[in-house]
């Protein structure tokens, strides 16, 4: 019987003893109080994160985020490309590339304080960066939700948003009337800041199809009518194949010092106007793939291929006039956005690197022969001539010789000229535009600029993909080209 009750008492200690330390784990699971990292500014409050003990897990299959902070623009696919070292181990950009990528990829799902714990813990934040960066917004004191907030609408580029399937078709892409919804939704969620989107009734979209590029899946015009005061305004909406790598080409264009000045709508006088979206929003379908779309303002005016296709079904006196001025200021608007982002001088050349368009073809140039001013589009291809300038043969090439191309092209560049004389049509558009591109330099630099570009405009025509049959081009440069050259060099002093 002894032996019974002290098998009976000690079972019970025991189970005593489990109780207290299940009770101890949950009171300390419960209790563990958070971690309270003090600013090292003066009259700055405390940042109170949770526990570094509890990182937050990081799903690998979420749409990734692309970050402009302080001009420097990258895709986000993962919270180390957070680190210091992505980021020229800048610790304040580390910190808010971490905070705004968490802020995206969570969403509601945690709270500020929480994500705000977790970049300390992965040491992409500290105290002294977290100041800084509430120092650079001026939100020192704010909450923790409003903070975050802050920093995510400052660095996203690609802005989130919910839609609702009824807006789009079956395989996920928008209808027309839904386009016009999404618009006003991101509006009224304070992503759109324009207030030309902000009510769907005052916005009317048709639907364009894939346009007439390679890469492109939906396009949109939309007209708005939101501002009474003004006639109504047209935009381009438009999701590419590519819309997360053009998207953040398209960025990193619009950040390049001396591009913001002439991007549209601002006409300055002499340049061109460089048509780059003014919004980009994403939506993913259930079980589908995710869309990236860019809102951009419609170019003024006309295709530029449009204006050679009526000279090429009337040839008269007047239509070769509008050509040829509208080539010379082609020309002059050009050479001005090459020589503003021309490398200074190594030789006696005029033409050094500069910072090209890359696919300055004429569907990509729209001219107002109302004011006489150029707009380029498809402006993605900026991007590789920002850290890598070069010669702007491509440019000249894409512009003049597309028409000799062998290759059947989907712009079918060949057609113009059908039944035009290449001669003519050499006369029309490089004669001028020769002129025009000399006309922004001084008097004294003309000469040898040109002697530069007949130097290109005589050699091998090269502009891949594009295929050329270089046996008829060395037969046009004798004929035509180099005879131009000679003429414009004896007006030149």
């Amino acid at each position: 019987m002894h032996d019974i009750i002290k098998k009976l008492f000690n079972a019970h200690i025991h189970l005593l003893a489990i109780s207290l330390l299940f009770v101890g784990s949950i009171e300390s699971k419960q209790m563990q109080p958070k971690k309270v990292i003090e600013s090292n500014q003066p009259g700055t409050s405390p940042i109170i994160v949770v526990p570094e003990s509890k990182p937050l897990t990081y799903k690998t299959n979420a749409d990734p985020e692309i970050l402009d902070i302080d001009k420097s623009v990258k895709i986000i696919n993962n919270s180390h490309d957070c680190n210091a070292d992505k980021w020229d181990n800048n610790p304040n950009k580390a910190c808010e590339c971490c905070l705004s990528y968490a802020k995206g990829h969570f969403g509601t799902k945690h709270s500020a304080d929480e994500i705000i714990g977790n970049c300390i813990h992965s040491k992409q934040c500290n105290p002294t960066s977290i100041t800084n960066i509430k120092n650079k917004y001026n939100a020192q004191n704010i909450s923790s939700e409003d903070f975050l907030d802050k920093i995510y609408q400052n660095t996203t580029v690609i802005h989130k948003i919910t839609v609702d399937a009824s807006l789009l078709k079956s395989d996920g892409t928008i209808t027309e009337e839904g386009l016009s919804s999404i618009l006003a939704q991101a509006y009224n969620e304070g992503k759109l800041q324009n207030k030309d989107f902000n009510n769907k009734k005052c916005l009317k979209a048709k639907s364009l199809g894939a346009g007439s590029g390679y890469n492109t899946v939906q396009l949109f015009l939309v007209t708005s009518s939101c501002t009474p005061s003004s006639q109504p305004l047209l935009y381009i909406i438009k999701e590419s194949k590519k819309g997360l790598t053009e998207s953040t080409n398209l960025k990193k264009v619009e950040e390049f010092p001396g591009i913001k000045e002439l991007l549209a709508p601002n006409i300055v006088p002499g340049f061109p106007t460089i048509s780059l979206p003014f919004f980009y929003f994403s939506y993913h379908p259930y079980h589908q793939k995710v869309h990236y779309i860019a809102a951009m303002p419609a170019a003024e005016g006309m295709v530029l291929y449009d204006l050679l296709k009526e000279f090429q079904a009337d040839q008269s006196q007047k239509n070769a006039d509008r050509i040829k001025k509208a080539y010379y200021i082609l020309g002059k608007e050009l050479g001005n956005f090459h020589k503003k982002f021309m490398q200074p001088a190594t030789t006696e050349k005029v033409l050094n690197p500069t910072v090209a368009h890359g696919d300055f073809h004429p569907h990509n140039i729209f001219y107002d022969e109302k004011t006489g001013h150029f707009t380029f589009i498809d402006d993605e291809t900026i991007v590789r001539y920002l850290k890598n300038p070069q010669i702007p043969t491509i440019d000249f090439i894409r512009l003049i010789f597309l028409p000799f191309s062998t290759d059947n092209t989907r712009y079918e560049f060949k057609e113009l000229l059908t039944g035009v004389n290449p001669q003519t049509y050499l006369n029309l558009v490089l004669t001028p535009f020769l002129k025009g591109y000399i006309s922004v330099y001084a008097p004294e630099k003309r000469k040898q600029l040109l002697l530069d570009l007949k130097e290109i405009f005589t050699g091998k025509i090269d502009a891949h993909p594009l295929h050329f049959d270089q046996q008829n081009l060395n037969d046009i440069t004798k004929k035509y080209i180099i005879p131009i050259f000679n003429q414009i060099e004896k007006t030149v002093k």
